[in-house]
């Protein structure tokens, strides 16, 4: 049986988390989605539709603020990045399981995007002791 108390407990939490995720969900706007290419909308949406609302806040915000200086080449190993579950991406960005190699370098050259990624998250990350 659901109570009045339990009622208002329940208002009052579902009104304090719907505050803190309008809070994490809301971005400055200063990409106009007009301007930006296929390539450069989709890898904005893949960024802010993750699985988990932190990693919407985190890649989205990086996104957002590195997409208009990225050349094609860098948005497609973001592309390749954001392939990643957010269960497999957390644990490198919080430093808590290795970045694999393959990840921080490309077959050919190092991949940007994840170094960027990294000092973003952490200028201070392990990851980047390798790479330095």
């Amino acid at each position: 049986m659901v109570t009045l108390t339990k009622l208002r407990a329940w208002r009052c939490f579902r009104s304090a988390a719907a505050a803190d995720a309008a809070r994490l969900v809301r971005m400055p706007a200063t990409l106009k989605l007009s301007s930006l290419d296929a390539a450069r909308r989709q890898v904005l949406w893949q960024s802010r539709t993750r699985e988990w609302m932190e990693m919407n806040s985190l890649l989205g915000c990086f996104v957002e603020s590195h997409l208009a200086t990225l050349n094609d080449d860098q948005v497609q190993q973001l592309s390749r990045l954001l392939t990643h579950r957010d269960v497999v991406l957390y644990p490198w960005l919080a430093g808590k399981a290795p970045v694999p190699a393959e990840m921080l370098n490309e077959p050919n050259d190092r991949n940007e995007v994840m170094v960027m990624l990294l000092r973003y998250v952490n200028p201070k990350h392990p990851a980047l002791k390798q790479i330095s």
